[in-house]
């Protein structure tokens, strides 16, 4: 960049899904360390003994300095467990200030009802699994249903949470909840600043104005512009979910104490005729073995029987439904990214870092409202000077905004990916997690000349050889891959 700014980035290789970055700002004289998010998406042993290594190694990078800033960028297992599992040697370190996004401000009101919303849906989500598993509309061997139980345990182990029996991680809730508790009272120099879209700052460390920090997200006003934090699709999901609990809970035929909303839907328990035998409650009604008769020798109880009709049922279908609300969950969590974009105010070039924001979160920054004295074009400008893109979610297909990234074509334009092929969770047969998503790569790579950084490659395998001058000048070794910029 600039001659008087000189940056340096490190994305640690985690070895699985995470992200890591340590970026160093230096004038020549006064250095500034800011560690972008530090977790991975396992709580294995393996990924913890990873995680201190790469703890171990930031501390020897800054010499006895303190990291002048750490960001999270939203509390999702692969962006925060670091601050859990190597909270001690961070400790040692020293944090100087914590940057959160303002969805964690506990004194903003509209953010504290998201985080109650947010957390009763995580909750009733992580409920899903076991009761699904039994009741009879479940169909173990029906590959839509396996599927879908699969991702929703996906998505819960972004939360720390694996519902699984067998899984030899339990139920490590105490991650993110840590993780984030020592995040608050770490910093050296107070509370976090908590951030909202509009806000500019100094990076700290530096000459005053050498280096600029413009928030992008997470976005003041979520999912439309009639909605707010606390808004209108997190209640609905919220409803759905205890609904669908509750028509669980009436098919195993017995109070589970989870939520009884469908108990008189759509009539009263007293008045329902149950014809599934299994179900069938006869003390319900004086004369109910006399109407089940009845109702088993029409014609369209006996056409439902009928097992050439059995595809137009919906018995099974159904419960399909908690595939989309967990979907939903992970979506809201991403969107709540702290988006910032670094500026080197002399040469203009800017460092992007989306965290995992989703398409709502890079809709909204058009209309991001600047304080007076700065263009209104403020955003087109920062993308138009973008020479670092940290790519979000791990190449995921929906978290990298087609129409907005391509308004990023600066010549020196560099995207880095902290994607590793080999992780469990992309290597696997069922369901392979695709990262990164197949047709957004191959636009990046055109976009970006070829100037591609992969945790696990370092130079994207099939780029190599494409920009000799400024592959030369990458590092790779086991622990990270380091660029100047």
């Amino acid at each position: 960049m600039a001659n008087s700014i000189d940056v340096n980035i490190k994305m640690y290789r985690l070895g699985e899904v995470g992200d890591c970055f340590l970026l160093r700002f230096s004038d020549g004289v006064q250095k500034t360390h800011v560690l972008i998010d530090c977790g991975t998406y396992s709580n294995s042993k393996k990924s913890i003994e990873r995680l201190v290594n790469i703890a171990t190694d930031i501390k020897d990078q800054l010499n006895g300095a303190p990291l002048d800033v750490v960001v999270c960028t939203h509390p999702h297992n692969d962006h925060i467990s670091g601050f859990y599992h190597a909270q001690k040697i961070f400790r040692e370190i020293g944090i100087e200030k914590v940057w959160l996004p303002w969805l964690e401000n506990p004194v903003d009101e509209a953010a504290a009802a998201f985080q109650a919303q947010q957390q009763h849906l995580i909750e009733l989500v992580a409920r899903f699994q076991p009761v699904l598993q039994s009741v009879k509309s479940y169909d173990k061997d029906n590959s839509n249903h396996k599927n879908m139980l699969g991702k929703i345990n996906d998505i819960l182990q972004f939360y720390g949470i694996d519902p699984s029996p067998s899984s030899v991680n339990g139920i490590p809730s105490n991650v993110l909840v840590g993780g984030m508790a020592f995040l608050r009272s770490a910093g050296k120099k107070g509370a976090p600043d908590y951030l909202y879209p509009g806000d500019v700052l100094d990076l700290p460390g530096l000459p005053a104005g050498a280096v600029k920090v413009y928030v992008l997200g997470p976005p003041k006003v979520l999912e439309s512009a009639k909605s707010t934090a606390s808004n209108q699709r997190l209640a609905m999901a919220i409803d759905q979910s205890e609904y669908f609990l509750s028509s669980l809970a009436i098919g195993m035929n017995t109070k589970t104490g989870i939520i009884d909303k469908e108990e008189d839907f759509p009539f009263r328990e007293n008045e329902k005729i149950y014809v599934d035998q299994q179900y069938f409650k006869p003390e319900y009604s004086k004369n109910g073995l006399e109407i089940l008769k009845m109702i088993t020798g029409t014609g369209a109880y006996q056409s439902y029987q009928d097992l050439n009709q059995q595809w137009r049922t919906i018995d099974h279908d159904w419960i399909e439904q908690a595939d989309d609300i967990a979907l939903y969950l992970n979506e809201l969590t991403n969107n709540s990214s702290l988006v910032l974009a670094f500026e080197v105010v002399a040469s203009e070039k800017v460092l992007l870092f989306v965290g995992d924001a989703q398409m709502a979160s890079w809709r909204s920054w058009s209309g991001i409202q600047w304080p007076e004295g700065i263009p209104k074009n403020k955003t087109e400008h920062l993308l138009a000077n973008t020479v670092v893109y940290k790519v979000g979610h791990h190449g995921s297909h929906n978290a990298t905004h087609k129409p907005v990234f391509e308004k990023m074509r600066h010549p020196e334009l560099v995207a880095i990916i902290p994607v590793d092929q080999g992780d469990t969770n992309i290597i696997q047969k069922t369901n392979p997690w695709q990262m990164p998503a197949k047709n957004l790569y191959e636009e990046i790579k055109k976009q970006c000349a070829c100037k591609v950084l992969r945790m696990d490659d370092g130079v994207a395998k099939e780029c190599e050889g494409g920009n000799p001058v400024w592959e030369s000048g990458i590092i790779k070794t086991d622990l990270y891959i380091s660029v100047d910029c």
